[in-house]
């Protein structure tokens, strides 16, 4: 068998290429389970944390005058 054959045949890539394909995916998965935790939220979940609360609802109801002075402290009352 000549020389070349033998360096750039078959015989060698798959023991030495399949280690490193599966230790690729073995990184990439536990990447992908442990190594985004540090990671922003999505856009859903961020925008429930900033929802406005029901006592900041009422007192822009109460600013922009679809309630009166009397309903708003009874409400205000209610919630707190």
């Amino acid at each position: 068998m000549p020389q070349d054959c033998f360096w750039w045949g078959t015989m060698w890539v798959f023991p030495v290429a399949m280690p490193v394909v599966v230790l690729l995916a073995l990184i990439l998965c536990l990447y992908l389970i442990f190594g985004r935790r540090g990671a922003k939220p999505f856009e859903g979940a961020q925008s429930v944390r900033n929802a406005d609360t029901a006592l900041d609802i009422l007192k822009k109801r109460y600013a922009g005058g679809e309630i009166t002075r009397q309903e708003y402290e009874q409400i205000k009352k209610d919630i707190i």
